[in-house]
């Protein structure tokens, strides 16, 4: 809503007193609906469930499809999908526009553990650039959101020397990125693990999601006692007005070093969509989004419901 008045101004002191009352009125009832949008906006984010990607042959036109109607069935509105580098123009926008026509939201999936040690962030800045690039040959209404780095710094031999030094050099180059990513009109999810506070970094997981981040996304995997795991992300997020993404896994276990705990393997869509009944009766309908992980872990778990 535009809130724009071409003025003519009437004469005598009287008039024009009560004239500007009217307008002065105006201008706040125009203020209380756009606030009122922009509430509505920050809530839309969280309907519906995301999606992380890390499948290079989505961008084939019969699997874009095949990906598009699979969301569709599984309740799928956002997706975080990771972009190969030698992907053709023509490619990037028939993806694009394919998920565009869908009402899907799109975000470049990135991020390596050693990019987390460069306090200038340097590394993941280049790819909110490549995201910019290839926002500039992408019409409008078929663009990329975001970036959702997935960066990993705990999975580094850094980490276990010193912890808290890689953990300042982390939210540092975040903060770098998220600036670069607002210049460039494009939203920075950050993506944490469920235990930073734990490890006595609660100053720093703070500081990230304060200055760090537009969103976040906690990879929750450990099934006992899930709500309680992520109280702290919660009311950080909350403090910081910014919108959550809770990750469930479905790979098998023994993938990664995943144990049983950590996945929905077994337990398939159901047992996530249980566990998200639970999650939203403690924190409440809407405080939260849920992803899955990943796309072809989610297409084995569907194929056996």
């Amino acid at each position: 809503m535009n809130c724009e008045f071409g003025l003519i101004l009437p004469k005598g002191g009287i008039f024009l007193k009560n004239f500007l009352l009217l307008l002065t009125a105006a201008a706040l009832l125009c203020g209380f609906v756009l606030c009122g949008c922009g509430a509505a906006e920050r809530k839309d984010r969280k309907k519906g469930a995301a999606l992380f990607s890390w499948s290079d042959d989505v961008f084939e036109s019969e699997n874009t499809k095949r990906l598009m109607e699979n969301m569709d069935s599984w309740g799928v509105t956002v997706l975080f999908q990771a972009f190969p580098g030698k992907l053709k123009k023509e490619e990037l926008r028939a993806f694009m526009a394919e998920t565009a026509g869908r009402g899907i939201t799109v975000y470049l999936l990135t991020g390596e553990p050693e990019w987390g040690l460069d306090p200038s962030g340097s590394d993941m800045a280049e790819e909110v650039e490549r995201a910019a690039a290839y926002n500039r040959i992408l019409p409008a209404d078929a663009q990329l959101a975001g970036v959702l780095m997935d960066t990993e710094p705990y999975l580094t031999e850094e980490w276990d020397d010193d912890m808290e030094s890689v953990m300042d050099s982390f939210v540092s180059g975040m903060r770098e990125v998220r600036r670069a990513a607002r210049g460039e009109g494009l939203e920075l999810v950050g993506c944490i693990p469920y235990y930073y506070d734990t490890k006595g970094l609660e100053a720093q997981l703070s500081a990230l999601i304060q200055e760090g981040c537009d969103g976040l996304a906690i990879m929750n995997y450990y099934k006992e006692g899930e709500a309680e795991h992520i109280k702290t992300e919660m009311r950080l997020a909350n403090d910081a007005d910014i919108p959550v993404t809770v990750v469930y896994e479905l790979k098998a276990p023994g993938e990664h070093g995943l144990t049983e705990k950590n996945t929905y393997y077994a337990e398939g869509l159901e047992g996530v969509r249980k566990s998200v009944r639970a999650m939203e009766k403690y924190y409440g309908t809407g405080s939260f989004r849920y992803a899955l992980h990943d796309y072809e872990a989610v297409k084995e778990a569907a194929g056996r419901e």
